[in-house]
């Protein structure tokens, strides 16, 4: 059988996708059945063994996710407001130590509580103050030991999943450093102080900003890299170049190896860059990509040691199967996806789109002796941009899951900076080594590095000024995902078939086919975006002790306050993602009910970013606001960025539109122009939401006093609050707020609580929840849930979902 590490892969990636996603059970049924189908043929054809090593390894992946779930379970529903103390013992790597903190990993490390071992996993310690250890070092710790975070809301980063992805199944918070030895610490201690002398080199070099990136590119290290170049260019699409890459990883290594196999023949310069290449993957903390290019490296010394040829997929193969062996959630990291695709691209889909006879697949290539130097350039610029292209086309649809935003020059930008990556690779590198031992000299050698860093701040910055350079698309639909990649296996397959000669009469029918799979592909390609159900659509965001309330109804989009007390930049970590995971890159009106931190601190943020557009923007009419420092900066930024500001009162409806044949309005019921109260939760703008017959009501932070004043303005204006399908609970549940004469008053079947996990207020109030108990409305607490999700149909069906379990509500 051909490439058979091949087809084992795929059998390892299927055991554990399914371990994963569907169960361990299936996998032994899908062992059994696969068993009982070979024994069926063995008796009728002779099989190939490689059948039988596909059915061993689903067991042995099966058996090791097993192995990994039964690990830590002490920290089930451990978060860290209810952290563990314990002991903790193990040895360091992956240090990363700062002026004022520290991080690691502890590798299987030991967990003691009351001087007795309870489990052993590997854990990710952070301290807050700079400690003395070296990699390799055996330490005894004090602290505290918890979960990770799981994402609260669609589209924020999962620190669970991530280190779960890694291995590393908690978190831990020293408080003291008991003891520490390095006995038996190995080769660590002096890579890791190899390593800092590189970085000090850098730091000497380069200016702050290009040492990050430096350090990020060569040594893995992204602590000192600046966040708005981390973010420049993952919008420009090159954040691949801030990680270690597997392709110049790879590079350097054959470039080592056969420069030591002119001097020391095969053998020996097989060992010895062996030997530099595991070194490098410890310096760099082990990441996914760099073992997949050891893992390939040393195939390849292997490969040309015992005199055969070394086939691309057939490493590819070997890599997935070693990583997915050691740990089936590695199949869940955006590393390893993107990693692998990449791969893929260049191993399938790139000699399909530019081979020695044709160019996208129907473009016959001219005879390259009738070729002058002009057209050899330009075939050879040609041969790049396919290259580029074909990567990008497999990594697209990972991209726009975690991105939610596609980067339509990333293919152009990526000719020009992948092709100097390896040179600034050789140039950092000469210039980290050298400076060890002559700092002055090392400059000679920086200064390749230095240009091509300057070129590309310049480029990123070129592209991100040009028309349409980002497309938000939000995050696909999986289906849709599926479908992408079975249409690019169909196409790859059938071409296959064309130069097959057996298949030679049918070679028309499957261009044709070919023909039909392109024209699906590319209208697929176009369906790679968040898709909004239809209907009117209420998602509370969780922000922790704070508001914020998204609707969207049609093309329609409305922002209830952006704002946190208890999450530090509760836009960048919380609120941005969420919209943009939806596709959301314009926002209608944003309603500020009033100026408090925790209702509008995030608003500050979106407005300042800039990145997603607001069109108007409400607050209160009121005169107690005006020498507010939020409401300062809100009108600054609005006048700065040409946004329509409007002081709103009761009565003044801010929407008002027919949508899928229903009336949706948003009618403002308070402050009236007559409140003068000078209390900033008392004056929160409150509206009235419409969708046909489903109505909805915020208000704000507002007490008792406004509450009575929200049920007089009603009535003034002939509004009926009766009865309210849905209500934004105020002030995070607070007994000041939902009086018993309101509740009474509007009866709401549903109410949505927006408050932190064991906030300091002790959000929501005891008498508040037995309120509502008495009028049987079913209650949805952030704290608790997580992001809500309501979806109202045209015929008033409502569907609700929370992020941290699942519940549908008729």
């Amino acid at each position: 059988m051909e490439r058979p590490i091949f087809i084992v892969a795929i059998f390892a990636l299927i055991a554990a996708f399914s371990c994963i996603f569907i169960g361990p059970v299936f996998n032994i049924w899908l062992a059994l059945i696969g068993g009982l189908v070979i024994s069926l043929f063995k008796s009728k054809q002779k099989l190939s063994s490689i059948y039988y090593l596909c059915l061993i390894i689903i067991p042995i992946i099966t058996i090791r996710f097993l192995n990994i779930n039964s690990q830590a379970k002490m920290l089930k529903g451990v978060d860290s407001k209810n952290a563990i103390s314990c002991e903790l013992r193990g040895y360091v790597s992956n240090l990363e130590i700062d002026e004022d903190k520290t991080s690691f990993i502890i590798s299987n490390g030991q967990i003691f509580k009351d001087k007795s071992l309870e489990d052993r996993f590997s854990v990710k310690v952070y301290s807050y103050e700079k400690m003395d250890i070296m990699e390799g070092d055996y330490v005894t710790l004090e602290g505290k030991l918890s979960n990770f975070d799981r994402a609260r809301n669609e589209g924020n980063f999962d620190s669970y999943n991530y280190y779960a992805s890694l291995g590393i199944k908690g978190k831990y918070q020293v408080s003291n450093l008991s003891s520490k030895t390095d006995k038996n610490a190995g080769i660590k201690p002096f890579l890791y102080k190899l390593k800092s002398k590189m970085i000090a080199v850098y730091n000497n070099n380069f200016s702050p900003k290009k040492a990050g990136l430096v350090i990020a590119m060569t040594l893995g290290n992204k602590s000192d890299l600046d966040e708005n170049i981390k973010s420049d260019f993952r919008t420009s699409g090159i954040a691949h170049l801030l990680s270690i890459s597997a392709l110049h990883v790879s590079l350097v290594g054959v470039s080592i190896y056969k420069l030591l196999k002119r001097k020391l023949g095969v053998f020996y310069a097989g060992i010895i860059s062996s030997i530099i290449m595991l070194s490098y993957l410890i310096i760099t903390g082990n990441g996914i990509s760099c073992r997949r290019a050891v893992i390939m490296i040393i195939c390849l010394i292997v490969a040309d040691n015992i005199g055969r040829c070394n086939d691309l997929i057939t490493t590819i193969s070997l890599s997935i199967l070693v990583l997915v062996t050691d740990n089936p959630y590695v199949i869940c990291n955006t590393g390893f996806l993107l990693s692998f695709l990449a791969m893929a691209g260049i191993a399938f889909l790139y000699p399909i789109l530019f081979n020695e006879d044709r160019i996208f697949i129907f473009i016959k290539r001219s005879d390259r002796r009738d070729k002058g130097i002009i057209l050899k350039l330009f075939e050879k610029i040609l041969d790049m941009g396919i290259l580029s292209l074909s990567i990008q086309i497999m990594t697209l649809p990972v991209i726009l899951w975690t991105n939610f935003e596609a980067p339509i020059y990333s293919v152009i930008l990526n000719i020009i900076v992948i092709p100097l990556m390896s040179l600034l690779m050789v140039s950092a590198f000469l210039s980290g080594l050298i400076g060890i031992a002559f700092l002055n000299l090392s400059l000679i050698f920086s200064g390749a590095c230095n240009f091509i860093l300057d070129l590309y701040i310049a480029l990123v910055k070129i592209n991100l000024s040009l028309w349409h350079s980002i497309v938000v698309t939000g995050r696909p639909r999986i289906r849709t995902i599926v479908i992408y990649y079975i249409l690019l296996v169909f196409l790859f397959f059938i071409y296959k078939l064309i130069y097959d000669d057996y298949f030679e009469k049918y070679v028309h029918i499957f261009q044709r086919l070919i023909m039909c799979l392109l024209v699906l592909f590319i209208l697929n390609l176009f369906s790679l975006k968040y898709v909004l159900v239809k209907g009117l659509n209420i998602s509370m965001i969780d922000v922790g002790q704070g508001d914020c309330f998204l609707l969207t109804c049609k093309n329609e989009t409305f922002l209830f306050d952006g704002g946190s007390s208890d999450v530090v930049d509760v836009y960048k970590y919380r609120i941005e993602s969420a919209l943009l995971c939806r596709g959301i890159d314009r926002i209608n009106t944003i309603t500020i009910s009033h100026f408090d931190a925790d209702h509008v601190n995030g608003i500050i943020s979106l407005l300042e970013s800039n990145k997603i557009k607001v069109r108007t923007i409400a607050i209160p009419n009121s005169s107690c606001i005006t020498n507010n420092e939020n409401f300062k900066k809100i009108k600054d930024l609005s006048k700065k960025l040409n946004i329509r500001l409007i002081g709103v009162n009761s009565g003044l409806i801010i929407a008002n539109k027919k949508i899928d044949g229903l009336d949706f309005k948003i009618t403002c019921l308070h402050p009236s122009t007559s409140f003068n109260l000078d209390d900033a939760n008392e004056i929160s703008a409150s509206y009235l939401i419409n969708y046909g017959n489903f109505k909805m009501l915020t208000i704000g932070d507002a007490g008792s006093v406004g509450e009575a004043c929200i049920m007089e303005n009603a009535k003034s204006l002939a509004i009926d609050i009766r009865d309210v399908d849905l209500l934004k609970v105020g002030h995070h549940g607070s007994k000041t707020s939902s009086s018993f004469s309101f509740v009474n008053t509007i009866k709401p079947d549903m109410g949505l609580i927006s408050c932190g996990v064991n906030n300091r207020y002790k959000h929501p109030n005891k008498e508040t929840l037995d309120t509502f108990s008495q009028f049987n409305t079913k209650l949805f607490i952030s704290s608790e849930c997580g992001q809500t999700n309501i979806n109202v149909s045209k015929d008033k069906r409502i569907f609700i979902n929370t992020r941290l379990y699942k519940l549908s509500y008729p």
